[in-house]
C-alpha cells in the first residue's frame, strides 16, 4: 500500500470475520435406537477410527458421543473411573448431572409434556431411560416411539451444535417431523416459531402439516424447470407434485380445487363464518337476497390464516374474495394480503380478488363487526 493507507492487519480480519462467521446446522439423520451401549467397544471403534475422525462412525455412535459431550462425560476417563470405589461414586454423581442437564435441554425444545431422562451406567453398558410425567416410570428410549425418539435425537444433536444456547445459528433440518404424529407436528412448528426469535431456520417438507398456514410469505417451492432445480416464491406452482401438499393443507382435492376455479370463491375465516352465512343466505333466499349458488364460502381455520388461502386463490387467478372480521386480528389479515400480494398485482388481475371488511358489507359504523355465535341462557 502507498504511504499514508491504512495497512490491513490480517489476524485482526481474520477474527472479525470468524465472529460474524454464521454457524449452520445441518440435521439430516435422525436415527436413535435407544439400544444400549457398550462404552469400551465405543472406544474401541473410536480409536480404531481415529479420534479426528468421529464422523466415519456410525450415526448411532455419533450419538451416543454427543450425549456424552451434553453431559460433560470424558469416555475414557468414564470408563477408567469403573476400576475403583472412589472413581464409581464419582462416576455416580457424574451420570445424575448429566440426566438433570439433558432433560433441562430438552425441555427446551420439547413443550408436549414434562419428561425426565437418567442415563443409567452398570460397568461399561449404558441405558438411557425416558420418564413421562402422566405415566410415572421410566421407559428404556428404545421403548419408546419412533417419533419422540426422532425429537430427542433432534433435540439433542441442536444443543450441542449449539452449546445449549439454540441462538446465532442457520438451522437446516432436512424433512422435520417425519415420525411425529400430527399434533407433534404443530408443536414442532411452534418450537420453530419461538427459535426463530434468534436463528434462521430453513427446512424441506413433503408434510401438509409442516407448512405454517400463518405465514405463506415463508414458503418457496423447489421444482424441475427445463432440467434444473428452480424456486419459486409463493403457493403456486405449474407442477402437480408441489400442489399437491399446498393444497392438501388446505384441504382441497384436486377435483375439488378444479371446481373452485370455475366458481366464485369467498374465504371466511372458519367454519363457524361459513354456518352463519350459510344460515343467513337461507333465511334470506326467500326475498331473493341470498348468495347466489354459485358462490363458495371456503372456510380458513382463523384470520391470521386467511393470507395463506388469499395468496392461492390469487395465484390461481380465481375470481374470489375474503372476507374479514372488522377487529384486530381482520385489519392485520386485510394488511398482510395488500401489502403481499394485491400490491404487486397488475391492475386487471387485482380486480379478480377483493378484500371485504364485514363493518363496510353490513353497514356498521360504531364499532367493530364479527361473526360469531352466542348461546341464549337456559331458564
Amino acid at each position: 500500500m502507498g504511504d499514508g493507507e491504512d495497512v490491513l492487519d490480517r489476524d485482526l480480519a481474520a477474527k472479525w470475520v470468524a465472529a460474524k462467521m454464521p454457524k449452520f446446522v445441518y440435521i439430516y439423520e435422525y436415527e436413535m435406537s435407544g439400544e444400549q451401549v457398550e462404552l469400551d467397544q465405543l472406544k474401541l471403534r473410536w480409536d480404531n477410527a481415529g479420534r479426528a475422525n468421529r464422523h466415519v462412525l456410525s450415526n448411532e455412535d455419533q450419538t451416543v458421543l454427543i450425549i456424552l459431550d451434553l453431559a460433560k462425560i470424558d469416555l475414557d476417563d468414564f470408563i477408567q473411573k469403573s476400576g475403583t470405589p472412589e472413581g464409581r461414586t464419582i462416576r455416580s454423581f457424574d451420570k445424575r448431572s448429566a440426566s438433570k442437564y439433558l432433560t433441562k435441554q430438552f425441555q427446551h425444545l420439547w413443550t408436549q409434556r414434562a419428561v425426565e431422562f437418567n442415563i443409567e451406567i452398570d460397568g461399561p453398558t449404558l441405558n438411557i431411560f425416558a420418564e413421562d410425567e402422566e405415566l410415572g416410570m421410566p421407559v428404556r428410549l428404545k421403548r419408546r416411539s419412533t417419533g419422540f425418539r426422532w425429537y430427542v435425537s433432534f433435540a439433542w444433536k441442536f444443543t450441542h451444535a449449539t452449546q445449549g444456547e439454540f441462538k446465532n445459528c442457520i438451522l437446516l433440518p432436512e424433512e422435520p417431523g417425519i415420525h411425529l404424529h400430527y399434533s407433534g407436528q404443530r408443536d414442532l412448528l411452534e418450537t420453530f416459531e419461538r427459535l426463530a426469535a434468534d436463528n434462521t431456520i430453513l427446512y424441506t417438507t413433503h408434510l401438509a402439516s409442516m407448512v405454517d398456514l400463518a405465514n405463506p410469505e415463508r414458503v418457496r417451492i423447489v421444482e424441475i424447470r427445463n432440467h434444473h432445480s428452480a424456486i419459486t416464491e409463493g403457493v403456486v406452482s405449474s407442477q402437480r407434485a408441489p400442489m399437491a401438499v399446498i393444497e392438501m393443507c388446505l384441504g382441497l382435492s384436486g377435483d375439488l380445487s378444479g371446481m373452485l376455479g370455475n366458481r366464485q370463491v369467498l374465504i371466511v375465516e372458519g367454519g363457524i363464518d361459513a354456518l352463519i352465512l350459510h344460515k343467513l343466505s337461507g333465511l334470506l333466499a326467500a326475498d331473493e337476497k341470498g348468495l347466489s349458488d354459485h358462490i363458495f364460502l371456503w372456510p380458513a381455520q382463523t384470520a391470521t390464516k386467511t393470507p395463506m388461502y388469499a395468496a392461492f386463490a390469487i395465484g390461481q387467478e380465481w375470481d374470489a374474495g375474503v372476507l374479514l372480521d372488522a377487529d384486530e386480528e381482520g385489519a392485520k389479515a386485510k394488511e398482510k394480503i395488500n401489502s403481499l400480494y394485491l400490491s404487486k398485482l397488475a391492475e386487471e388481475k387485482h380486480k379478480r380478488f377483493r378484500v371485504i371488511m364485514l363493518d363496510q358489507a353490513a353497514g356498521i359504523k360504531k364499532t367493530d363487526a364479527a361473526l360469531s355465535v352466542s348461546t341464549a341462557p337456559s331458564g
